[in-house]
């Protein structure tokens, strides 16, 4: 189509486009309570943003036009399609469900931001925004009374206690809850001034943004902290940029706010050199131990820089090198999980497109082809992407359906084509030329890009559909599962139907769940079988790992269980404090596995066994009372099998030792030695740093 003929039913002006953008911002509402970390969670939205694609797609068929997209469009498609195709070869099949939905659902709305950044307006925007606050403050009054908040924004989970109640919703976390706040907040007010909103229409927004602001500051968070000041900080830049690409003189206040921008900066450099205001604050974050988390990503990212590990493996791939109450848990830093989860390439593809993203959006500012209320709309997607990439470097807040798509949907609007003259940014001859020209319709899509983005829409609308039917039985199962408990239902009853689900949807809280439900008589081998088909689906889950040996072992299944441990357990001698309970676990292998030997009449082997796990009892690191069979990941604790009972059969043991000994036994350590070529020792020889 020729650049200068007029552009009908397009598509971000049409019907249609409307009602998408309308189920959008629903969707995006809604998703703030009720999207958590659960691959089975996703099932309704998965459904949501297949019904989204597949009317765009007919729309487009219908004849509804687009735009061409800019390279930069293109090139953020690009980046999506590199983490999508990583994020299928995740060591974990439910994280990689559950961040294929995250990506899918970044594709949708970053494409509804290119749409939106075509047109002019910002009522949506604004009621949105302002809807978002009043949400997250009701939910800080709701969560004064927990029972109540969780029956109203939560869902049914594999626990006896029924409703979900973990704290990684926007409503329920408080990092989460009040970056949003702050955002949205900042936002509303900084929309109130760069459109010019006078009279009665800017006192709802200006009254939520500030109230929005204020409520941020109760969520007992640190991320506002830094929050306030930097949307206070970009947004004053923002201001006077605007005002300069208008052609318009600056006023007093926003000379006032320049001066202060500088003050600001030279005070923070000062600090950083001579000062110590910026090292506490930094000092400050580390509530969650995030250093030492931090600490031990960089570490492993050297075993796979370039494409790293998959969706999501950080946080198991550190889980036997943490402290009980931090495991499992993501890095809290998501460049440095990119690094871990994508490699090198993704984390460079994801500066690039940030950067690229930034220059994208400062020259639709210049540009004399775009219309002031575009430009206002590319400076808040600049406030919102730039907010949200500052609270990643200490949270993990792109492992939130609510939060990544918001930072899409700004990614899509600055990636919106425009018409800019002059090419740079800062033209000495043309810096704010205030010109009264007619910006030309933006052309529509042209052949090979329409095919392109067909193809693409349908693409993605087949996935959709395929993450759907995968989460499908785990969401009914959740319900239903939920249902039973209310009910009343037999301990057998439900462990069959758990039995049943986890062929279908390999979760480690299912196996959890039928490990612990009280009464009733487990029967191991069922129960072996349910933990290696979790395990083969997540190699990484080491918890599934340490089930899966006490399993076996109260089988007297000794020697499959000691195969699981050196298989599973990828620790080669670390810090024997951030061991975890693993080495209690193992030392009551050994004895138990010593025992058999003994009882088999391999006394040699035997007494190297019990020597060796009574010198782990002893190594300091050792709990005072040795914990139990399960582990429960829900509960980060270990269940207890009776201390009285456990003490006295190690003391057994040990009388087993000098007896052994004083007859005149000498141990055996071939047991230590690989079981196959090529294998892993013994799990004792690495905690211990001893040689075979």
């Amino acid at each position: 189509m020729n650049q200068s003929s007029p552009v009908r039913k397009r598509l971000a002006e049409s019907r249609i486009g409307v009602l998408l953008a309308a189920c959008l911002c629903l969707l995006w509402l809604v998703s703030m309570a009720v999207v958590d970390g659960h691959a089975a969670s996703f099932y309704p939205v998965s459904w949501v943003l297949l019904g989204v694609v597949v009317l765009a797609v007919c729309a487009q068929l219908l004849g509804y036009k687009v735009v061409s997209l800019s390279w930069v469009g293109w090139f953020g498609l690009l980046v999506g399609g590199y983490f999508a195709v990583r994020c299928a070869y995740s060591p974990s099949v439910v994280d990689s469900w559950y961040e294929s939905g995250l990506i899918f659902g970044a594709f949708v709305f970053y494409m509804a931001g290119v749409y939106a950044g075509q047109t002019p307006g910002y009522k949506l925007i604004l009621w949105t925004l302002i809807v978002a606050v009043v949400a997250n403050m009701g939910a800080l009054w709701l969560m004064s009374n927990t029972d109540a908040s969780i029956h109203l924004f939560g869902r049914p989970e594999y626990t006896p206690a029924g409703m979900n109640s973990r704290n990684v919703t926007l409503f329920f976390y408080k990092n989460f809850a009040g970056l949003m706040l702050a955002l949205c907040g900042m936002m509303l007010v900084w929309l109130v001034i760069w459109y010019h909103i006078k009279g009665l229409r800017a006192v709802l927004p200006v009254f939520c943004g500030v109230a929005g602001v204020i409520a941020s500051f109760f969520c007992n968070t640190r991320v506002v902290l830094l929050e306030i000041p930097l949307l206070c900080a970009i947004g004053s830049f923002l201001w006077i940029m605007l005002s300069l690409y208008r052609g318009k003189a600056l006023n007093a206040l926003q000379l006032m706010a320049g001066a202060g921008l500088f003050v600001l900066l030279s005070v923070f450099v000062v600090d950083c050199f001579m000062g110590q205001t910026m090292l506490d604050l930094a000092f400050g974050v580390d509530s969650h131990r995030r250093f030492m988390i931090w600490g031990e990503a960089w570490r492993i990212v050297g075993d796979a820089p370039i494409y790293g590990f998959g969706a999501s493996a950080a946080q198991w791939l550190m889980a036997p090198l943490h402290h009980e109450w931090a495991l499992p848990n993501y890095v809290h830093n998501e460049y440095l999980q990119a690094w871990v989860d994508y490699g090198m390439v993704g984390l460079g593809l994801m500066f690039l497109l940030l950067v690229a993203l930034v220059v994208q959006g400062v020259r639709a500012m210049a540009s004399d082809y775009v219309c002031d209320e575009c430009k206002v709309k590319a400076a808040m997607a600049l406030l919102g992407m730039v907010g949200i990439a500052a609270a990643a470097i200490t949270d993990f807040v792109w492992h939130n359906f609510a939060i990544v798509v918001f930072t899409a949907f700004c990614c899509g609007i600055l990636a919106t084509p425009f018409r800019h003259a002059p090419l740079r940014v800062f033209d000495g001859r043309n810096w704010a030329p205030g010109s009264t020209r007619q910006a030309p319709p933006l052309r529509a899509q042209t052949g090979v890009g329409k095919v392109l983005i067909l193809a693409g829409a349908l693409s993605l609308g087949l996935l959709l559909a395929q993450l759907g039917l995968k989460l499908c039985h785990g969401w009914h199962a959740q319900w239903q599962y939920d249902k039973m408990v209310k009910q009343n239902a037999t301990v057998d009853q439900r462990r069959a139907f758990l039995v049943e689900t986890v062929a279908a949807y390999p979760d480690s809280r299912l196996a959890d769940e039928y490990a612990l439900m009280g009464g009733g008589n487990m029967y191991w081998p069922i129960y072996e079988q349910m933990l290696k088909v979790v395990l083969q689906n997540n190699p990484l889950q080491i918890f599934t790992a340490a089930m899966l040996a006490d399993a076996l072992g109260r089988q007297q299944k000794f020697y499959e269980a000691e195969q699981v441990f050196r298989r599973y357990y990828p620790g080669d001698g670390p810090d024997n404090r951030l061991l975890n309970t693993w080495a209690a676990h193992y030392a009551n292998h050994l004895f138990a596995y010593g025992q058999q030997q003994m009882s088999a009449n391999r006394r040699e082997i035997a007494l190297s066994m019990l020597m060796h796990a009574d010198r782990i009892t002893k190594s300091g690191t050792h709990p005072a009372s040795c914990p139990g069979a399960l582990y429960r990941p829900g509960t980060h604790c270990w269940v207890n099998g009776g201390s009285k009972h456990r003490r006295k059969f190690i003391e057994n043991c040990r009388m087993d030792i000098v007896v052994l000994q004083s007859v005149g036994v000498q141990p055996d350590h071939s047991w230590k030695a690989p079981l196959s070529p090529g294998g892993k020792p013994a799990l004792y020889s690495r905690y211990m740093h001893e040689d075979n």
